[in-house]
């Protein structure tokens, strides 16, 4: 018993994980209510509205808030939702570099589908953002994509101000773009 212990603690003494359980204070993640998780959620719905205003209005026209399809995506780090060769690619990513993968991953998987995402009503909708498609989770093309977001600094600013995501002015976007 003293020996799993001893592993434990290495563990996250010596190691990235280690780190990324520490910085991300995993025990708030479980607690009532999941504070962690909502506070993500949060950050991740600014981004949204700022990386793809489009998109962003128009869930806001449907009543769609990421409690309702990702969720998971934090509390799983999608290997709930993804096919297991893709999950694995993902885990491997957040154990190395923390917990910024899945705000990348979850809006390279918008941006791949925006085009399709704001030309649906509400129940279609709420399907997709549950059932991507399979060339949308293909590790080749989503990680990629997920590394051309930058988020870090912007997720170290909604810190900064008070622990909650402030609102930033849209930036005019070129729609090819989003």
């Amino acid at each position: 018993m003293p020996l799993i212990k001893e592993n434990k603690i290495s563990l996250t003494r010596n190691s990235n994980l280690g780190n990324e359980l520490e910085s991300t204070n995993l025990n708030h993640q479980t607690t009532a209510g999941l504070p962690l998780v909502q506070k993500y959620l949060l950050q991740f719905d600014q981004l949204v509205r700022e990386l793809m205003p489009k998109l962003g209005e128009h869930f806001t026209q449907e009543m769609i808030n990421p409690s309702m399809y990702a969720s998971q995506w934090f509390i799983t780090v999608f290997s709930y939702s993804f096919p297991f060769h893709s999950a694995l690619r993902i885990w491997d990513v957040f154990l190395a570099e923390g917990i910024n993968i899945v705000f990348k991953v979850g809006l390279a998987l918008l941006k791949h589908c925006h085009d399709d995402l704001v030309k649906l009503p509400f129940e279609e909708l709420m399907h997709a953002l549950r059932n991507f498609p399979e060339d949308a989770m293909d590790p080749d093309t989503l990680l990629p994509l997920a590394y051309s977001i930058k988020v870090a600094k912007r997720l170290e600013e909604m810190k900064q101000d008070g622990e909650k995501p402030v609102a930033k002015p849209a930036q005019t976007v070129n729609p090819v773009q989003q």
